[in-house]
């Protein structure tokens, strides 16, 4: 049963009404919300970085429900538990899959797992980031240089790491569907998020270029980019300094009052987004990045 957020009041203030159930996803048997996407995985196998929570666990539970089986790739096993048990109560596969997306042959590690206990992976979700607590929003001038290459590894290397581990698999199939999500700051100039919008607007070059070298082996490569969403770590941290007078606290006080479309993002919006990338609906797609942002922004 959907569980019904008002939005006439408070800092995610709109217009309308959204029902997002215990899934983690839009709830499209309440009256006025999104239907739920038709596509078919079956016999697709998916891995999904950062899938305990947010976007990621979204993500994973509508590709499930679509009828992909699922590995839940993070550090620890405890928080990934529940998903794989929602997962499994649909009636399909689903395993935990430790990896430390920060290092190279943890991430090869990890698709040679899932290949051993799945049989294959065609479809790869490059989400989420560890947290560091000196990678944070700050304006240029606050953020020490020794921290630089951190911005990078954080935000694009990981990345990478997941796509270079997963490529010799998909080429020798000749077939592959990879996906990353990252932020809408890398499209978009927002303050105190250079480093991280530099290291974004390289995962959105990147893409462009992987999915023209990878064309021959039919795998495409497409980025889903985001803004502030409701219901996410990046929002934790958020709320924990709303009132902090930061210059990005300001800036997200300023985007949860103003979305144009009236509302913030929940994970399941940007889910969806993943999900049609994901499908083979999206099979003429490629190269692409998909902002999903209710409208704050119109980067080209």
């Amino acid at each position: 049963m959907g569980a019904s957020i008002p939005r006439e009041k408070g800092p995610l203030h709109t217009r309308q009404r959204v029902c997002y159930n215990t899934r983690g996803t839009l709830d499209s048997s309440r009256k006025g919300t999104t239907s739920n996407m038709k596509t078919n995985l079956q016999g697709r196998v998916a891995i999904v970085t950062g899938g305990s929570e947010g976007i990621g666990k979204s993500a994973a539970l509508l590709m499930a429900e679509s009828g992909a089986d699922i590995a839940i790739a993070t550090r620890g096993a405890e928080k990934a538990a529940p998903v794989v048990q929602q997962i499994r109560a649909l009636g399909r596969k689903a395993a935990h899959v430790p990896v430390d997306v920060t290092s190279y042959p943890s991430c090869q590690e990890m698709v040679q797992k899932v290949i051993k206990d799945f049989g294959k992976v065609d479809i790869m979700i490059a989400n989420g980031s560890p947290r560091w607590k000196h990678v944070r929003p700050l304006p240029f001038a606050e953020v020490d240089p020794a921290n630089y290459e951190d911005y990078l590894r954080m935000r694009l290397i990981t990345r990478l790491y997941c796509i270079r581990a997963v490529l010799d698999h998909m080429r020798e199939r000749e077939y592959g569907k990879i996906v990353s999500v990252t932020t809408d700051a890398g499209r978009h100039p927002t303050p105190s998020e250079s480093l991280i919008g530099a290291a974004a607007g390289g995962l959105i070059m990147m893409t462009k270029t992987l999915a023209r070298e990878f064309s021959r082996w039919r795998i495409r490569v497409n980025t889903v980019s985001t803004t502030l969403t409701a219901d996410t770590p990046a929002y934790e941290n958020f709320s924990r300094i709303r009132e902090s007078g930061e210059v990005i606290a300001k800036a997200f006080k300023k985007i949860e009052e103003r979305v144009p479309l009236g509302r913030l993002n929940l994970p399941a919006d940007v889910a969806y987004a993943v999900l049609y990338l994901a499908s083979p609906e999206s099979d003429q797609i490629t190269g692409m990045t998909l902002s999903v942002n209710g409208g704050i922004s119109f980067p080209g």
